[in-house]
Formats: structure tokens, sequence, C-alpha cells
């Protein structure tokens, strides 16, 4: 990270030495009451169960910044601070549980003809409707949907792992989501875009869409792309795509001697329907791996002539129905299906089970635009995972500033 900030400096000197310069910046800040169930944890609904009973705290925090030189140049930029790990710090008590990220750091060249436009540096990775809404304003429901926060079986050094999350080793592994929920990742991108009806992003990166690894450089990449098309006004549809070797070198998987074949394929779809005062929207996310299998019991890989698994299969869906009140304008109620399920493996005991389990979540939010610079919005939620007798509602309230 060290190294793209000063390739990205010394790049924008060299440009505002002979440019016109123009700063656009925003900034928001995201306070939140929660209570959640006993057996919460942020790698489940993204709060932790420490902390359980009515908590007031800092959610979020963000500065973001344009910084525009002549007709093509540009650097964006944002800083985050954000708790760590979903624990409840107490409102600005305990700064160790926060995290200063950078989400955003890169140098954008438009073309003359404004279509179209490549980034490079640190970008918004290129996949699903979630990520456009990253950020706390930008989203109606406050709960991230289950393919980008439920942290799976499958772990990036070791592998497929039974019940992982439960499985200690010289540092706890939960494995990984689907898909990253910050979506931030470092590479090149290239961008076309036609106004209210066509866009197109290809990325090229250092980091695969599903680990949190802050890596500017690593022996792992990631080819992803997104296609959006809106056939009418009230219609939006997208189509994503990703492939990546994911599997990381680490001290415990020295014997697997190439990583390259083990990697993770994403696919999706998504969508966004407004009729009058309803909105529909939705998403399918697909993703295929190709992973070594270890056997907590035995301390060993399976050999791979004695694995029966060529490739595991996870689909996560969820869809929204929103409705806006029209006697209280910039009020709404909405309502979220979540599900994330995965095919059948072989375990060591020869006994054919999922390879996780499935979960369900159902969500009811509202949301008021009190004015231009405060929302305010709240969510319960319930959550099922099958086979398991856990406690993961939660109750969220949330008051965002912007300005």
């Amino acid at each position: 990270m060290k190294r793209l900030m000063a390739f990205l400096f010394s790049l924008l000197c060299s440009i505002a030495a002979s440019a016109q310069f123009e700063l656009q910046w925003n900034a928001d800040v995201h306070l939140e009451l929660t209570t959640v169930g006993s057996d919460s944890d942020y790698f489940y609904n993204e709060i932790s169960r420490r902390h359980r009973g009515l908590n007031f705290d800092l959610a979020q925090a963000n500065a973001m910044a344009t910084a525009k030189f002549g007709k093509n140049w540009a650097l964006n930029t944002q800083v985050q601070i954000e708790r760590k790990y979903g624990l409840r710090a107490g409102l600005f008590r305990e700064f160790d549980f926060y995290d200063v990220l950078i989400p955003r750091l890169n140098i954008e060249w438009t073309a003359n003809n404004p279509a179209w436009k490549i980034l490079a540096g640190r970008v918004i990775t290129p996949f699903g409707k979630f990520y456009a809404q990253q950020n706390f304003t930008e989203r109606d429901l406050l709960q991230t949907p289950l393919a980008y926060s439920y942290y799976t079986n499958v772990s990036e050094t070791v592998g497929l792992v039974d019940s992982l999350g439960e499985v200690y080793r010289e540092n706890r592994d939960w494995g990984t989501p689907l898909l990253y929920r910050l979506g931030y990742t470092n590479g090149v991108q290239w961008m076309y875009q036609l106004p209210e009806r066509f866009s197109c992003s290809v990325s090229l990166t250092s980091l695969p869409p599903n680990v949190t690894d802050d890596q500017l450089f690593s022996s792992r990449w990631a080819v992803m792309s997104r296609v959006t098309y809106k056939p009418a006004y009230f219609l939006d549809l997208g189509a994503s795509f990703s492939y990546s070797p994911f599997l990381k070198r680490a001290e415990w998987n020295t014997e697997l001697e190439d990583l390259s074949g083990f990697y993770q394929t994403l696919a999706g779809f998504d969508f966004q329907l407004g009729l009058g005062y309803f909105e529909w929207s939705g998403e399918v996310i697909g993703a295929w791996y190709k992973v070594p299998v270890f056997k907590v019991e035995e301390d060993i890989y399976a050999p791979e002539e004695d694995n029966p698994i060529d490739q595991i299969f996870s689909i996560a869906a969820y869809t929204d129905l929103k409705y806006e009140f029209p006697f209280l304008p910039g009020a709404y109620a909405v309502y979220r299906f979540d599900v994330l399920d995965f095919n059948k493996t072989i375990n060591a005991e020869e006994e054919e089970i999922n390879w996780d389990d499935r979960v369900v979540r159902h969500a009811l939010g509202f949301g008021y635009k009190v004015n231009a610079y405060w929302d305010i919005k709240c969510a319960v939620a319930t959550q099922e995972v099958a086979g398991r007798d856990w406690d993961l509602s939660m109750f969220r309230l949330m008051n965002s500033f912007h300005w």
C-alpha cells in the first residue's frame, strides 16, 4: 500500500505541474445503536456477540475527495474509519477497536470521448449490485447480503475444512465469504458507459474478490467484469463474472506444491424494477471452487487420488421489496429475503453432506430522509443456520450525517 501511495503521489505531482486543479470532496459519519442475539458474530452477521445489550457507537466514517487536473486526469481517494470485526468500541472511547482503511486511491484518465475511462490503483471491485451501495448512505437496508458477509468453510490458506470456524490452528481461521464485504482491490480497471443505457467494466487485479488482504503485489490475481443494461426507464439489469486463483501460501500448506490450480469462479445476475411507489430488486451469485481438502482429525490433506471433491459449488440469492410512503416524502419500508446454500460433498467419514450449512435471513427495515444532510435507518433481522441452534437476531438503528 505504501508503494502504491508513493507511485500515485509522484504521478499526481507531474500532472499537477502542468494542469488546472479542481477539488471536490464530501464526508459522512454513521452512528449506530444495536442489540444482537447471544450467538451473533462478525463472521456470521457482522456484529460481535461480545457486546450484547444496547450499544451506541461510531459504525463508520468516510472522507472522499476527487482532485481533477485539466480535462482528462483525476485522483480519487477515500479514507474510512470502521469498527474492527464488528466489535463495539463505545463512542470514541477505545480506538484500538477501529480500523483506518483506504478503500479508494486511484488515478483516473478519461478519454476526450467521455464514454470510457481507465483507473489504476485502489479501485472498487466491479462485481454485483451491492458494491455500489457500500456506503450506508447509498443502501436502503443496513445489513450486508450474505454473499458478501457470511464466512464459509473455504479458507484462503488451508482450503476446505469441515466446521472451519470452530477449528483452531495457530490463528483462528473463519474462512472466506463469496465476496469480501468492502469490495476494494488493487489493479487496473477499464470502464465504458453510455449514460442511462449501458455500462461495462473490466478489471485485472492483484487480489481475489473473496479475500481481505491488503497486498499491492501477490502471486494471486483476478480478472473481473460487470455489464449493466437499462432497457427501460423503470428496469436495470446487470451481469458479473470473476475468475481468480485464491489460495495463499502459508506455513501449514507447504505440502501443496502448486497453488495456482486452486481457484474461485463467480457468476452473478442482478436486477432492479421500479413500479410506482414500489421497487423490486435482487441478485443471484454462483460460486465454483477447486480446493484442497484438509482432514482436521489426521492433520493432513486428502491425497488428490483419494479426494472425492473435484469442485464445490455455492449459490447465494437475495431479493428486496421496497415501498415509499406517499404520505411522508423521504420515508420507506423494505423487506429482504436472503439465502446462502451449498452443494453436497463426501466428508472424512464418507458421509454425503453439504460442505457448509445453509443460511436463511429475513430482514425488515425502515428509513427516513430528514433533510439533505441527515438520514435515519433502522432494521431488524432473524437468521437461521441449518443444524445450528444459534441466536443471530439483531436490531440496528443508525443516524447518518453527510455533507
